[in-house]
């Protein structure tokens, strides 16, 4: 498929013939993959999409914008098959495993919460977390100091 139209081909059981449906495409700013292969639909119509790549891109018609999620979101690998359940549950599943997933609960473009250090020791001594200057900073050690350990809480 191009990223600016698709043909979808249809054969009918009825009289063996075969029809090319124009239609028009919605391509997705956010991968250059075009081996989409659509996996299902949920509660509110939207549609769920499987790249090539392995990320997972819900499609919701009514506006055409996506939502795109991926193994960094908590998918698991290899996903093939999406299964509606009571509510507004979904279950997909996968080569490596199974997710669950409320689809009213996901939220597109949330924003991470900010991590706190509350708690450092290196070589089993407490010490005091390093300056973290708009929310990034360095930590330098000595040879000698290869056990360490850090304590973090999100806001």
């Amino acid at each position: 498929m191009t990223g600016e139209s698709g043909w979808v081909e249809e054969l009918s059981s009825i009289s063996g013939t075969r029809r090319q449906n124009h239609l028009p495409g919605i391509p997705n700013p956010a991968f250059s993959v075009y081996d989409v292969y659509p996996i299902g639909s949920d509660c509110k119509g939207r549609l769920w999409v499987i790249y090539a790549n392995g990320d997972l891109s819900i499609l919701d018609p009514s506006s055409g914008k996506f939502l795109n999620l991926s193994q960094d979101d908590g998918l698991c690998s290899g996903i093939t098959n999406i299964l509606n359940l009571e509510g507004s549950g979904i279950l997909l599943s996968g080569f490596a495993g199974l997710n669950l997933i409320q689809a009213d609960s996901i939220e597109p473009d949330r924003t991470p919460p900010p991590f706190v250090i509350t708690r450092m020791t290196i070589n089993d001594e407490p010490v005091g977390p390093p300056r973290l200057l708009g929310g990034s900073g360095s930590l330098h050690l000595s040879h000698t100091q290869d056990r360490f350990r850090i304590r973090v809480c999100s806001h």
